[in-house]
């Protein structure tokens, strides 16, 4: 069986394009298209220490997770508008929630996965502009996704399994052709739609757009791509093209005179604790005010801007290439947008580019970020990120994710006391699983829980910067203490576990974190999560983590 998992929105045009290509296949394999709404039927089960022994939903029956051959993915992540069962004020959490099930899901399937999920996409890399910048850069193409080009001067394949498709494939150059093949197999995608320009450097067509090929899919190449799958399985040397050596993010802010960019609200607690921090070190700062948005203005590089990216805010312009690290903390929609419709969505649209070029940036500079997006991003699975804790030597509790009450349920009579908590990014309660409360595990069909086996112990909260670990314990008497906090005091990790640590946080790519760590009596040490943006003004050791922060930014060493 092969799943096909899209959008709401793309079913129609995924459905035709399946017909058309089915009429060219050997066979006539199973394949099933999956909307995201799916996961509200109860059935769905994963369980990150035994992937092998996950369930699914379909049509109305359950099968194990082993009857999959092959998984396309269409999507990116689950929006809130493939929810539309889900109550309107609960999509965008659901939708959270449902994401980092399939990542999860998706990354413990014994099977091809094309193309298999990072922690910023679904479908792979295929949608991010930094993968394919890097893939530009590793193989000299000019990049010039940033630069508006004139439909006259593009023309656009689609690349699937190695080959080139488009409405007339004999007619692309073999410049091009050759280019779009190389770029894929660089940025590590099996397919994707690529438009180049005649704007050329060395006689090398440049890259002015990539996507995935799920945006205008192509029978020819859907068909390339399932004739591909059943073939393949999962680890082996073909299973998925390897990626260009992308630039491993520095640990140190860049050499020279610092200077450090803050972007967020300046009154927000750690970003006002740091940026104080940096001025008792002398540090030079550029405010980046999210209110300030409107009036902000971003001049993206394309190549031939030799002062590279430039910021405009109200105080001056600044040219990124002098900054030297970077401390984002944005929040969602901060500026007050205009009344009138079509100045709000002229608004609205600034914005999200202004913050879609930012994130560009703080992804692909030299200069030190604290944190760069696709590591922040890990937070947005925390079955994965307990996963990585647990190749790094750390005690994980038992854990589970699923839709299904009669599951979770049976989980709870296993290991007795149970946890749920949010299996994505958002900010949710951590508490205990009533076995008894029959009307709430009924809602549980709605949308998969993440389940904890409960450990007794001590909640012991951790910062690593660069390489310095700061720890608090902390007394409560409820399961989240953030409800109700009893007696916070700074105190040691033993050298073992702060190695552990800082092990963890760069095998996650970050160069800061706080983590959430249960010591139980018998001195065992168990993880709980880490996030990559800690609210870290929060424990008593705030001035020591701000400091460090803020030599970390400055490139100094402690």
């Amino acid at each position: 069986m092969i799943l096909l998992i899209a959008h709401r929105a793309a079913q129609r045009s995924l459905r035709a394009a399946l017909r058309a290509a089915a009429r060219g296949l050997t066979g006539c394999p199973d394949i099933r298209l999956v909307a995201p709404a799916a996961l509200s039927l109860p059935g769905w089960v994963h369980d990150p220490g035994s992937p092998a022994a996950g369930r699914l939903a379909l049509d109305g029956e359950t099968c194990p997770a082993g009857k999959v051959t092959a998984v396309l993915t269409a999507l990116d992540a689950v929006w809130p508008a493939d929810l539309p069962h889900v109550r309107a004020a609960d999509r965008a959490f659901v939708a959270g929630e449902m994401t980092a099930f399939l990542r999860g899901w998706l990354a413990g399937l014994d099977c091809p996965v094309l193309d298999p999920p990072t922690a910023l996409a679904l479908s792979g890399p295929a949608g991010e502009r930094a993968a394919w910048s890097a893939a530009a850069a590793a193989l000299g193409v000019p990049d010039r996704q940033a630069t508006a080009v004139s439909r006259l001067r593009a023309q656009t394949v689609t690349v699937a399994a190695g080959r080139v498709f488009g409405s007339r494939p004999e007619s692309v150059p073999a410049e091009v052709a050759d280019t779009a093949v190389a770029l894929t197999r660089a940025a590590g995608v099996t397919a994707a739609r690529l438009t180049f320009t005649d704007d050329r450097t060395g006689g090398v067509p440049a890259l002015s757009a990539a996507i995935p090929w799920w945006y205008a899919p192509d029978p020819l190449a859907l068909r390339a791509l399932l004739e591909r799958v059943p073939a393949r399985r999962r680890g082996a040397a073909a299973d998925a093209p390897a990626p260009a050596g992308r630039r491993a993010p520095p640990a140190a802010a860049r050499p020279g005179r610092p200077l450090v960019l803050l972007w967020g609200v300046p009154e927000e607690g750690p970003l006002a604790a740091v940026r104080a921090a940096l001025g008792a070190l002398g540090t030079p700062v550029v405010l980046a005010d999210q209110r300030d948005g409107l009036a902000a203005r971003f001049r993206p590089a394309d190549g031939r801007q030799p002062d590279g990216p430039l910021l405009t805010l109200p105080g001056g312009s600044l040219p990124l290439s002098q900054v030297t690290a970077a401390y984002p903390r944005p929040y969602p929609s901060i500026p007050e947008l205009p009344s009138d419709l079509p100045a709000r969505r002229t608004a609205r649209r600034h914005l999200i580019r202004l913050e879609h070029e930012l994130w560009h940036w703080l992804g692909t500079t030299t200069a030190l970020v604290a944190n760069r997006p696709a590591p922040a991003a890990s937070n947005g699975t925390k079955s994965l990120q307990s996963r990585v804790a647990g190749d790094c030597g750390f005690a994980v509790p038992e854990s589970l994710l699923t839709n299904d009450p009669e599951t979770a349920l049976a989980f709870a009579a296993r290991h007795g006391r149970v946890i749920y908590k949010g299996a994505g990014g958002s900010r949710t309660i951590t508490g205990l699983l009533d076995p008894a409360d029959t009307s709430r595990l009924a809602r549980l069909g709605t949308c998969p829980v993440y389940l904890q086996r409960y450990v007794a112990g001590t909640n012991v909260r951790v910062h690593v910067v660069g390489t310095e670990v700061f720890a608090v314990e902390i007394t409560s008497d409820t399961v989240d203490y953030r409800l109700a906090p009893g007696e916070l005091r700074p105190a040691r990790l033993p050298d073992g576990v702060a190695d552990r640590c800082r092990t963890v946080i760069a095998a996650l790519g970050l160069v800061l974190a706080g983590i959430d760590l249960i010591r139980t009596p018998a001195s065992e040490w168990f993880f709980l999560e880490a996030n990559p943006s800690p609210g870290f003004t929060f424990y008593p050791d705030r001035d020591l983590v701000g400091m460090a922060i803020a030599r970390l930014l400055s490139g100094q060493v402690a």
